[in-house]
């Protein structure tokens, strides 16, 4: 069955919920997100019927289930499915056709409406299968959305207020997405590596880590051999939020060492300090600023932090290097 407009596809409900039960449930398919959602708050606003979400379904910390949709009591004789096929794009293809396969054969008590998104190939395949599921199946065709993509965080990062809270918010999210903006990207903080999502049919990325972020928008850190191993991740968040409040580089040198020309004088009083993040931040910026072809730089080279840079100093006998 297929339909063109939001009123039709109402109609076309409308008469499964009217007509004579059949067991089976009524699978409708939109290829856009805008009728997806027009659909989908239709369903909601309808208080004669139970409305189920697969976020709601997906426990905390795990990967979406819908095992405990079937052979279930639902509460009113009407009950609309929303997030199967978001929660199913998350695992691939191979999953998604399962479960549109057993949704689509299954019987349920009283009435079951299941709203998708993206799914029409799946289903016309299911259609060539099995030649009882075309009055069972309603596409609402349509110029078909791009997929959101999807970054997978890895949880630790100070500011969480971008963040979708696992896989749970992720599903939450895209249940409720409306295609606007067109190239929406989510972040989900997760204890998931992107590798668990390797068949999603979302495009899904790691995070760039705090270093990674920080060489990109500050291209200078990237300029004095600086390797992401000089740091710990706490280290780079650190230096991130500093660089924020200063905004440059050359402000965050003058507020913690003074003129960037002078950096180096600052040496002797730098070895004093007990700051050790202090002492981090010195190091990595003489490593930077430190002209390539002296002694010096070949000293900084040859160590992973200040300590080691000051042992690679000491076979010298007088330095000048106190402080002017």
């Amino acid at each position: 069955m297929e339909c063109q407009t939001l009123s039709k596809c109402l109609e076309e409900i409308r008469a499964y919920i009217d007509g004579n039960m059949t067991g089976f449930p009524l699978l409708i398919n939109t290829q856009n997100y805008e009728d997806f959602n027009k659909l989908r708050e239709s369903l909601e606003s309808d208080v004669t019927m139970e409305k189920l979400y697969v976020s709601d379904m997906t426990p905390e910390g795990e990967l979406p289930d819908l095992g405990g949709i079937y052979g279930r009591d639902f509460k009113k004789r009407v009950c609309a499915l929303i997030g199967v096929s978001q929660g199913l794009m998350l695992r691939g293809a191979k999953a998604l056709m399962e479960e549109l396969r057993q949704l689509a054969t299954s019987s349920f008590r009283g009435r079951m409406i299941i709203l998708l998104s993206h799914c029409e190939s799946y289903l016309r395949d299911l259609i060539n299968e099995d030649g009882r599921l075309p009055k069972r199946i309603l596409f609402w065709q349509g110029v078909a959305s791009t997929l959101p993509a999807i970054t997978v965080a890895n949880g630790n990062e100070t500011d969480k207020t971008l963040y979708l809270r696992g896989v749970k918010g992720l599903v939450y999210a895209l249940e409720r997405y409306s295609g606007i903006p067109a190239d929406k990207e989510f972040i989900v903080s997760t204890a998931y590596s992107p590798f668990a999502f390797a068949h999603s049919l979302y495009p899904i990325k790691q995070e760039a880590t705090p270093y990674e972020r920080l060489t990109q928008k500050y291209p200078v850190l990237a300029e004095g051999d600086i390797d992401e191993k000089f740091g710990a991740e706490a280290d780079w968040r650190w230096l991130s939020e500093e660089l924020t409040k200063c905004g440059t580089v050359e402000n965050l040198i003058e507020r913690y060492f003074g003129d960037v020309n002078s950096l180096f004088w600052q040496l002797s009083k730098v070895l004093k300090e007990t700051d050790e993040k202090k002492r981090w931040l010195y190091w990595l910026l003489l490593k930077i600023y430190t002209p390539k072809g002296n002694y010096f730089h070949f000293a900084l080279s040859r160590g992973n932090s200040l300590s080691e840079f000051e042992k690679e100093l000491s076979d010298f006998e007088s330095l000048g290097l106190e402080e002017k």
